[in-house]
């Protein structure tokens, strides 16, 4: 989660939401701030931390980025983020996404398919509510067109 932003100074609010990050949510047709996502991430916003957050592209229906906030006890704030996008955008979205995995300061896992199961269990509403058991409550699937930035 730390590398969804750049830091550029030493306020607290001195953070850009990472240029490649931003870049896939807009080739996407995608408003999500990313900077409030981060925030909210790391003040412990419970309707943030530990649910599985959809976004659908407002001009591309089939456009879709998917967060999952689960492991929020993780002490490298590792999440997982995953991707549907339609052909027209894929070529740009995969060069993106790659380039911000390779950039991060902890490259975990990076997986490219025509469809995985760890992305089909993400937006399998029998799966919800799931258990969040960091915080010992129920983890939601949530959905938004995207959020104004």
């Amino acid at each position: 989660m730390s590398d969804f932003v750049i830091y550029f100074g030493e306020g607290d609010d001195d953070f850009l939401a990472h240029p490649l990050l931003d870049a896939v949510t807009r080739t996407l047709g995608l408003r999500i701030d990313i900077r409030k996502l981060y925030d909210d991430y790391f003040c412990g916003d419970e309707d943030v931390l530990g649910h599985t957050h959809v976004f659908h592209g407002l001009s591309r229906e089939k456009d879709i980025f998917v967060l999952d906030l689960r492991p929020g006890d993780d002490q490298l704030d590792i999440v997982h983020l995953a991707v549907i996008c339609s052909p027209a955008t894929r070529d740009a979205v995969r060069y993106q996404l790659r380039s911000f995995f390779d950039a991060a300061s902890c490259p975990i896992s990076y997986h490219e398919s025509h469809g995985t199961g760890y992305t089909r269990n993400l937006l399998d509403a029998n799966q919800y509510p799931g258990h969040d058991s960091a915080r010992n409550r129920p983890q939601e699937l949530k959905y938004a067109a995207s959020l104004s930035g």
